[in-house]
């Protein structure tokens, strides 16, 4: 993966602006280096990265709006002035969008004892109406009260990996085993 931000003009493809996002010029870091997929509310870019990097850039100039010291690289979301994101070791964030304040860190992994917890990794997450759905490399699903942080359950859904969850028409999706499950 590219350790550079880069902005392009759509029609010309010249560059219009390159922010780097990783401080170290050692080369064998960069095979390890990982970052979430980039999400924008139209006037910010939002990009994590497993370096303890969550980065707020400006769209039109590039510049760097704030860092928070988070390390994921799993895909943020954002919704209304809040960006949520689940962290390597399993920590839920809600960061203020526009200043960057960690308002609130849940332990989603609380569920799981020390030695096993090491072994697990998040592997997405989606937003309902007032619960987050974390589905994770064990093959289980996180659901969690919004409102309070609060675990309500823990669902094994794969003995393997699963997909990160999708939500349509206020369903739940996601893939296991090459087949696709529907919850309510």
């Amino acid at each position: 993966m590219s350790k550079n931000t880069i902005s392009f003009l759509i029609n010309s493809g010249l560059i219009i602006w390159q922010l780097p996002t990783q401080s170290s010029s050692i080369i064998n870091e960069t095979y390890n280096f990982k970052t979430s997929k980039l999400v924008s509310d139209g006037n910010s870019i939002f990009i994590s990265n497993n370096k303890n990097e969550f980065y707020s850039i400006d769209v039109k100039t590039g510049t760097t709006n704030w860092i928070s010291d988070i390390n994921s690289n799993i895909t943020p979301l954002i919704t209304g002035n809040l960006i949520f994101t689940v962290s390597n070791k399993g920590y839920l964030y809600a960061i203020e969008k526009n200043k960057g304040n960690i308002i609130r860190v849940t332990d989603l992994f609380k569920i799981y004892k020390k030695k096993k917890r090491k072994n697990i990794y998040p592997v997405g997450f989606a937003i309902g109406n007032k619960n987050l759905y974390l589905t994770n490399s064990d093959g289980k699903m996180i659901v969690v009260d919004l409102q309070n942080s609060n675990i309500l359950k823990t669902e094994k859904v794969s003995s393997n990996l699963v997909s990160r969850p999708f939500i349509f028409n206020n369903k739940l999706f996601l893939v296991r085993n090459g087949s696709i499950i529907q919850f309510n």
